[in-house]
């Protein structure tokens, strides 16, 4: 596994510049710097971050509060899409817009400016996530 590379995203600058000017980048960073410097596009920082009551698990796990969920990476999104996979922490999201719309907490502002954005926008945007 560890020789396999991993997913190189789609190119779409607009829709990369939506999901970083809507927030999304300050906790699904695209890039970390992985083993020996080399760029990882993972989308994740690899934090916890509380997510706000609408996400609490009603228990801890760990040192985690139960609202607090680990940043989960990005890549690959758009084929456990078309897997059919769903997402969050107990797989209550169908689809990427659903699983923004949940979130709440530190990331309330960023869902709120995806909320915001223009139809065409968040199509471009919810695109560029499937492209990942």
């Amino acid at each position: 596994m560890t020789a396999l590379p991993a997913p190189r995203p789609a190119e779409d600058d607009e829709g990369a510049a939506l999901f970083r000017d809507a927030g999304c980048a300050a906790c699904h960073v695209p890039i970390l710097a992985g083993a020996g410097g080399r760029a990882v596009r993972a989308f994740t920082d690899l934090l916890l971050h509380d997510l706000g009551p609408g996400l609490a698990g009603g228990f801890p796990e760990g040192a985690a509060s139960p609202g607090e969920w680990r940043t989960p990476p990005l890549w690959g999104l758009g084929a456990s899409m078309r897997r059919g996979d769903r997402l969050l922490h107990d797989a209550r999201a169908a689809t990427i817009d659903e699983a923004v719309r949940w979130h709440g907490g530190e990331a309330e502002e960023a869902r709120a400016r995806f909320l915001a954005l223009a139809p065409g926008q968040a199509a471009r945007l919810l695109a560029y996530l499937e492209g990942l």
